[in-house]
């Protein structure tokens, strides 16, 4: 039996990735913390989601992956709904990272990585390859045997996305074509945000849709095909870095006062306050 045969039987409809959010309205504590959003990501792109704190970043992201339920509107990978989907479809389409992963039982880093293929059938051995492959992309192979409770945040963080890239490992029929990722770079260092971003821009060309939470906006204007702005829930802008970080969208929606010049290397603005 050939890997792509040993994949889950209940594949994706559709090999062309595209995610709509249609007229999407949330609830939280009966607060409406998203409030009429549309937009749509297709196979290829890097969204990044920017906006101050408390604007529904990762209540957006948590909207997309299911985990909390739309007030109205809809969520459609494959146009289908991601509603409407159980557990073991959504594992096997959507790779998340949440912005806290509280994970306090002894696994040593390769457990937790493997964690990422447990939606699919694909066999130990060529799971075990999958990982070391995801542990070297994100630099933690070299600790694969280490607890994972007694490693530092940054290492932390690098394991996790290692799962998360294992599961959503590319080249593979059913392999998940959505990666949504809520401050991914938190608690890493230079060389391992641009390790990160590096590994996201690969996975894209690889006709994935990946989705991305920041806070560093030239991270987002570097590396984003497309930024939405959120404020107060709401899609404040969506375009190219240079459409939205603009400095009277920024200034205003930011509460400070932003300067924006060109990168003196790249066709992508630079924010500075």
């Amino acid at each position: 039996m050939n890997k792509a045969s040993q994949e889950s039987s209940k594949p994706p409809i559709k090999q062309f990735a595209c995610l709509e959010a249609q007229n999407l309205s949330v609830l939280r504590s009966g607060i409406e913390v998203l409030k009429n959003i549309s937009f749509s990501a297709c196979a290829g792109e890097l969204v990044v989601i920017i906006g101050p704190n408390g604007a529904g970043k990762s209540s957006l992201l948590k909207a997309m992956s299911g985990e909390l339920p739309a007030a109205s509107g809809a969520i459609h990978i494959h146009e289908l709904e991601i509603a409407k989907l159980d557990a073991s479809q959504r594992a096997q389409s959507l790779a998340v990272l949440s912005q806290h992963t509280n994970l306090n039982f002894p696994f040593s880093v390769s457990e937790v990585v493997e964690m990422g293929r447990m939606p699919f059938a694909t066999g130990r051995a060529y799971d075990q390859e999958v990982c070391a492959k995801a542990m070297q992309t994100f630099d933690c192979y070299d600790y694969h045997g280490r607890t994972y409770t007694q490693l530092s945040g940054g290492e932390q963080q690098r394991a996790q996305l290692a799962r998360v890239f294992a599961q959503a490992w590319p080249k593979l029929a059913y392999s998940p074509q959505y990666i949504f990722l809520d401050e991914p770079n938190s608690s890493l260092d230079l060389s391992h945000q641009k390790m990160l971003l590096e590994a996201c821009r690969q996975r894209a060309k690889d006709n994935a849709v990946l989705i991305l939470v920041l806070h560093d906006l030239n991270l987002a204007c570097q590396y984003a095909d497309r930024i939405l702005l959120l404020d107060k829930g709401q899609l404040k802008a969506s375009g190219k870095p240079w459409e939205v970080c603009t400095e009277t969208l920024l200034s205003e929606v930011y509460q400070v006062d932003v300067k924006v010049v060109q990168h003196p290397s790249k066709d992508c603005p630079v924010v500075y306050i």
